[in-house]
Order: structure tokens, then C-alpha cells, then sequence
């Protein structure tokens, strides 16, 4: 038996639509949470429409301290990770799934930070 391995890596770049949350994000003890925003032109019938994108990041606490006071809603970062699917049961009994990105290197313009 052979064992297939892959790339789980996500690059974005994309507008802070939320101020971080801090304190246990799901499997990231210690670490915060906040959205991002990305835009693309997308091909719908015969014309182009601007299409946005919702993404849930959460990082660890290493990552986001140096950076904290850049961390704000509406300003633009760039950001690497990797997708972290995460499975729950709601109160009616029903089998949910959240899909966080897991940052590892978030930049702005002039700082650089890689856990």
C-alpha cells in the first residue's frame, strides 16, 4: 500500500473585516480569530461582476502579538496558512463543519511575520 501525500497551503490577500477575538479558537489554545475579505472579478453570462469572498482565520497567539496594532478591520494584509476543516454537533443534534484558515505568515506592507 502506497501512501499519497499533498499540499494543504491557502494564500490570500484580502481586507480585515473584523477586529481579532482572543482566548481558545476551536483547536488554537491561546490564540485569536478574525475575517478577512478577498474580491475577484468573476465571468457571469456575458459580463464580469465583482465577487467577495468571507474567510474565518485564527491564529496563534506567537503569531499575532508582534503584529497586534496592525490587526485592524479595513486594513490590508497578506496572509499564508493552511485549511483546518472542524466538525461539531449542534443543540438539535445536527453534524456541522467550520472551515478555518490557519494563518502561519501574515505580512502587511513593511512587517513580515512567520511562525
Amino acid at each position: 500500500m502506497s501512501i499519497t501525500t499533498g499540499v494543504n497551503k491557502v494564500i490570500l490577500f484580502g481586507e480585515i473585516t473584523s477586529e481579532p477575538v482572543f482566548g481558545n479558537v476551536k483547536s488554537v489554545t491561546q490564540g485569536c480569530s478574525f475575517t478577512i475579505v478577498t474580491h475577484e472579478m468573476v465571468k457571469r453570462g456575458n459580463e464580469k461582476v465583482l465577487h467577495a469572498e468571507t474567510h474565518q482565520i485564527k491564529a496563534s497567539k506567537l503569531l499575532i502579538e508582534p503584529i497586534l496594532g496592525k490587526l485592524q478591520a479595513g486594513g490590508k494584509m497578506y496572509l499564508e496558512g493552511r485549511v483546518e476543516t472542524i466538525s461539531y454537533t449542534d443543540a438539535d443534534g445536527v453534524r456541522r463543519y467550520d472551515t478555518w484558515i490557519n494563518a502561519t505568515r501574515i505580512e502587511f506592507p513593511g512587517l513580515a511575520i512567520a511562525g
